[in-house]
């Protein structure tokens, strides 16, 4: 009886929060409809602004012309090779800081010099560096995915109990055994975090 209670608490309380949700959002459409219909010049001068109705008449004009499925194809395509390539490198980068002091007082400067510049301020460099325009996309992509991933994948190696690894060691298991049956399940989440 109890959880019947609670259960229809948890449903009530969702569709509170989607009623505030929808309502809000409710909200500011009519607020941007009101902005454009009346020309307000509050921060923004709303004259140059389109109308939702625009919006939405042009969302669906689109909609209706293959060039708008391949302008979206293209984009996917380039989004998946940047993350792609931060995802293999970002992981094998993280692993290896993490096991090894060495490798990691090689690596952790470049990564911090570079990781607090914005991906904006890449894009004249990265135009600079890669010859065509789909190279430069993809590498501000993969730059924008790849700190993220090194750094949680670096904290999940870290936070392996070590009780763990000395027991694994105790049964005979080799450096890779270690590597492989321990330190990789144990930095699972961490490296997951990365990669959302």
């Amino acid at each position: 009886m109890a959880l019947r209670r609670r259960a229809a608490f948890v449903s009530l309380d969702r569709l509170t929060n989607l009623g505030l949700a929808l309502a809000s959002l409710t909200v500011g459409v009519l607020f941007w409809w009101y902005a454009t219909e009346t020309n307000l010049k509050l921060y923004v001068d709303f004259q140059n602004v389109p109308s939702p109705v625009k919006v939405l008449d042009a969302f669906i004009g689109h909609l209706g012309t293959s060039e708008f499925f391949i302008h979206i194809g293209v984009s996917m395509q380039r989004i998946l090779i940047g993350y792609a390539l931060a995802t293999v490198l970002g992981i094998l980068i993280g692993l290896a800081m993490g096991r090894s002091a060495s490798i990691r007082a090689m690596i952790m400067p470049y990564i911090e010099i570079v990781r607090p510049i914005p991906a904006v301020a890449w894009i004249p460099l990265a135009i600079l560096m890669w010859p065509t325009e789909e190279s430069s996309i993809i590498y501000i992509t993969f730059l924008g995915a790849l700190f993220p991933i090194v750094l949680n994948t670096l904290h999940g190696v870290e936070q392996t109990p070590e009780v763990l690894v000395r027991a694994v060691q105790s049964l005979g298991a080799s450096r890779w055994a270690v590597f492989r049956h321990v330190v990789i399940p144990a930095a699972l989440p961490s490296i997951a975090a990365g990669l959302a």
